[in-house]
């Protein structure tokens, strides 16, 4: 008895009491003949169960979708554990090194037979021209880890469904999606293009995962894609998803999307649209899209624990936006996430016909720190190249009897950018319109660095709060050189350097809304002044900030020569590294061979580094514009 109460109370803690062992990677398998079929596990599922894995040999082991899919998932508390092959291990590196997973579990659902291989979800939210490779009815805290997927698209009809990799369907809630690899095959030995451009292994399916909302409005909400962040085997629970056509695509609030690469391949290199060939059902490739993006936080929590693995990596895409909320999103974070910039932390690739994301009435959200002082760096995004205006304001914001998007950009290293940080001139909403309630004079929402600001002191204008409002919080950046070099009216803060508040014990200028501040503690050259640019962010009666577009810079950088030049001349004890050209400051790196890992020697203003000798054979490189300090 004591024993059999033991057992109950398990069970009614949620706690997994059975075990299912898939022995063969054969779904075609016939019951009754001693081994277990991934299909026969997922057919006899129980409650709290927890499919794992023991196929004999090394693998990978691919395991052909049966020929009308799966069964779905109706059990509650499922774990599916790919890990648990042998020969397969988790990531452990970090976010931003080259990913280290071994995955020995393929779910393979590639066929030359339209409609084949695939489950499909003729459910409210979904249709008849929507399929999956792995659906969940209604089973709630399942978790799903160590997988690898690969599908074909489908064309989105009745006869060619299209293909979500994982479908949260009606209330399965509380689902983990983690240390996944959606859209490439771990069979792969190298991810180096062919001499056509083309990497070998992908294949993308419609999406990574998807969820949209029952006929009665209940969703899979606390959906975790990627690392939880906890602290423990974190770097193991990063997904990779490329050539996905929309990544995560979602009508689902209270979604976590953390830890993740798009479109990056593990070795950190990125997949490359253009030459890849990839079968899109409508020639666009998409990150995230959430049609209920209320409390969303995409990437970073800022709670100081695991911060820095909570990010995510957005490689290449072919679409308007990387991220896009199609209906109003309150409470979304956008926070310690990388777009366009590779795992060294520079440019990596241009998005030339890309904004970060569009946003409608009703919305609020946090895109970067909320300088709370915990964890305020790791929720910092780095984004760079972005050709279209920074956000793309949906004509929504002009709805008379709603409230334009909140959005706040604090403490974001902005590199190369187009204008429109965060309001484009040519936006369709007016500046009136968006900081309406905001300040005391919404049609002059301009801050002003005053010409007579010096090294060790700076002076200039903001505009007033609202009346009832605290003063607004002044940031102070150095500007992105490149980005001014683009465009010289729209500067954009890759450095922050320090705030004030306007009006406030720091601020030596009684007159309302003029400031003059001592910043002789930041030791600013004469050329760093000249690049100095402000914002200032408005916090609301709610918890919602709004910030203004980057001030002018008191500068006009004229852009120097290409980077060029590269003379290596030896010294007795070491080597002079000379060249002309470039963006300054330049990052001096060295390696021991051209594939291998390349290490920081110094970050400098100089167009010369002398380097000691570290062993038989080194390499050098410069690479131009280095974060400021």
């Amino acid at each position: 008895m004591k024993t059999a109460f033991a057992l109950t109370a398990l069970s009614l803690l949620g706690w997994p009491l059975q075990a299912a062992v898939v022995t063969t990677a054969d779904n075609s398998s016939p019951a009754g003949d001693g081994q277990t079929s991934f299909l026969e596990a997922l057919t006899n599922l129980t409650d709290n169960e927890t499919i794992s894995f023991n196929i004999p040999g090394a693998g990978p082991h691919y395991l052909l979708t049966p020929p009308g899919g799966y069964p779905l998932i109706e059990k509650s508390g499922v774990t599916i554990n790919g890990y648990s092959q042998p020969g397969a291990s988790a990531n452990t590196a970090g976010l931003r090194q080259p990913n280290t997973a071994s995955l020995r579990i393929v779910l393979d659902s590639r066929t030359a037979v339209e409609g084949e291989r695939r489950t499909v979800i003729d459910y409210p939210g979904f249709g008849t021209s929507e399929s999956c490779i792995l659906g969940l009815l209604d089973a709630v805290n399942a978790r799903i880890r160590g997988l690898a997927f690969m599908g074909v698209a489908g064309t989105g009809s009745d006869s060619d469904a299209s293909v979500y990799n994982i479908a949260l369907i009606k209330a399965s809630t509380g689902v983990k999606v983690q240390g996944c690899w959606f859209g490439i095959d771990p069979g792969v030995a190298s991810w180096v293009p062919d001499s056509a451009g083309v990497v070998p292994g992908v294949y993308g399916a419609r999406s990574a995962v998807a969820s949209f909302k029952w006929s009665d409005g209940s969703s899979s909400e606390g959906l975790i894609f990627g690392t939880d962040g906890d602290g423990t085997g974190d770097p193991g629970e990063f997904n990779i998803s490329v050539g996905q056509r929309l990544a995560v695509h979602l009508q689902t609030p209270r979604v976590t999307v953390s830890g993740n690469w798009f479109n990056f391949l593990p070795d950190g290199s990125v997949l490359r649209p253009e030459t890849q060939g990839l079968v899109l059902e409508d020639g666009t490739m998409e990150a995230i899209e959430n049609g209920d993006g209320a409390e969303m936080r995409i990437g970073t929590d800022g709670n100081g624990v695991s911060d820095a693995n909570e990010g995510n990596l957005f490689g290449p895409v072919v679409y308007d936006v990387f991220v896009e909320f199609w209906r109003s999103a309150p409470g979304v974070i956008f926070a310690g996430n990388s777009v366009g910039v590779g795992l060294d932390g520079f440019p990596l690739f241009s998005s030339t016909g890309q904004s970060l994301m569009v946003v409608r009435k009703d919305s609020s959200l946090r895109i970067g720190s909320d300088l709370n002082g915990t964890g305020d760096a790791a929720e910092a995004n780095h984004l760079s190249g972005l050709g279209l205006p920074f956000i793309l304001w949906h004509g929504s914001n002009n709805d008379g009897g709603s409230t334009p998007a909140r959005i706040s950009l604090q403490g974001n290293e902005l590199i190369g950018n187009a204008g429109g940080i965060p309001l484009d001139p040519g936006a369709a909403v007016t500046p009136d319109r968006v900081y309406a309630d905001v300040m005391l004079d919404p049609f002059n929402p301009a801050v002003t660095l005053g010409s007579g600001s010096t090294t060790t002191v700076l002076e200039g204008t903001a505009p007033v709060a609202a009346a009832g409002l605290p003063a607004p919080l002044i940031e102070v950046y150095l500007a992105d050189a490149s980005g001014l070099y683009l465009d010289p009216a729209a500067p954009q803060g890759r450095f922050r350097l320090t705030s004030f508040v306007l009006d406030g014990p720091l601020d030596l200028n009684a007159a309302p809304g003029a400031f003059r501040v001592n910043v002789a503690a930041l030791g600013l050259s004469t050329v760093e002044l000249g690049v100095v640019t402000l914002t200032a962010s408005y916090q609301l009666p709610t918890s919602e900030r709004v910030t203004t577009s980057f001030s002018s810079t008191l500068a006009t950088l004229t852009p120097p020569p290409p980077l060029s030049a590269f003379l290596v001349s030896p010294l007795v004890t070491g080597v002079s590294l000379q060249w002309t050209g470039g963006t300054a400051p330049f990052r001096v790196q060295t390696s021991a061979s051209l594939a291998g890992t390349w290490n920081d020697l110094a970050t400098t203003s100089s167009q010369s580094y002398s380097a000691a000798f570290d062993g038989p054979r080194r390499f050098y490189r410069v690479r131009e514009g280095a974060a400021p300090r």
